[in-house]
């Protein structure tokens, strides 16, 4: 198999692979929160369900992502990415995304933590937080004030 072959299914399943984070991935819906507002959103999931969260680059003031705290045995960090600005303004940075995939029955707070690489005796701070409860098949999908349904 020559090398022009082999990167044609590297990218096909490349292309399969990001399809299935916006149909559920796992079979479940997907939950969306933009978390540029105010407050602690709140959100429930059944397992399988796919959450993703959408948020403001931090980047204006030297801040990077420094990683997400939450309850493994509860949710599952699938993947994370960023966006440039689509257009570029002082200060806009772009967006950040983490998707995660609901795994059994509990409750997480997902904090998202930033810090600024030059500050090295600081700890991460909490830059963003979501309480998750993922329940039964019985349980509510979500708060309907605080999530979206892609379809």
């Amino acid at each position: 198999m020559g090398p022009a072959r082999l990167a044609s299914i590297l990218l096909i399943l490349l292309f399969l692979s990001g399809c299935g984070l916006f149909s559920g991935g796992s079979g479940g819906a997907t939950r969306h929160l933009d978390l540029d507002g105010e407050g602690v959103p709140a959100t429930a999931l059944l397992p399988g369900e796919t959450l993703l969260l959408e948020m403001r680059h931090p980047g204006d003031g030297g801040y990077q992502f420094s990683g997400a705290s939450f309850d493994p045995a509860v949710l599952r960090l699938d993947k994370f990415w960023t966006e440039p600005p689509s257009d570029p303004k002082p200060g806009d940075f772009g967006r950040a995304y983490f998707v995660f995939t609901a795994l059994k029955e509990g409750s997480t707070t997902v904090e998202i933590r930033i810090r600024r690489p030059w500050e090295k005796n600081s700890a991460p701070e909490i830059y963003r937080s979501v309480s998750v409860s993922v329940g039964a098949a019985e349980s509510p999908a979500a708060e309907p004030s605080a999530a979206k349904s892609n379809s």
